[in-house]
């Protein structure tokens, strides 16, 4: 792989997901992605990012899981529960979904996914 991160060998049990690989940090995504995530936008659409993005052979790129939540404030104020989805960060920083938009209903489905993306499956 020709991609500029630390190789990093851990157990992420307390994420739920276990895997090995190569991380990139927050800091290196933003300075890819530019304003896609920056926290002005995810202020708006109350999107969450969660585990550092972690490479993916058979997603060519780094896989992490966002999450939004629509609110709306007119007629009255209404929340729509959180939703997640998985997403795909490529070398030449192209932001894409992997699956659909707001896919899973749980975090813990959308790590199950993401488990499975890294171990190629």
């Amino acid at each position: 792989m020709d991609h500029t991160t630390q190789r990093h060998l851990s157990k992420r049990v307390d994420y739920q997901v276990i895997v090995t690989g190569d991380y990139m940090s927050w800091d290196q995504f933003d300075n890819i992605a530019g304003h896609y995530f920056s926290p002005e936008n995810r202020r708006f659409f109350r999107s969450k990012r969660y585990e550092a993005p972690v490479w993916s052979e058979s997603a060519q790129g780094f896989v992490f899981i966002t999450s939004e939540q629509f609110v709306t404030y007119h007629p009255r104020y209404r929340s729509e529960p959180r939703a997640y989805t998985v997403r795909k960060i490529g070398l030449n920083g192209s932001i894409d979904e992997v699956g659909g938009f707001q896919q899973f209903k749980t975090l813990n489905q959308a790590r199950k996914a993401v488990k499975a993306l890294i171990n190629g499956k």
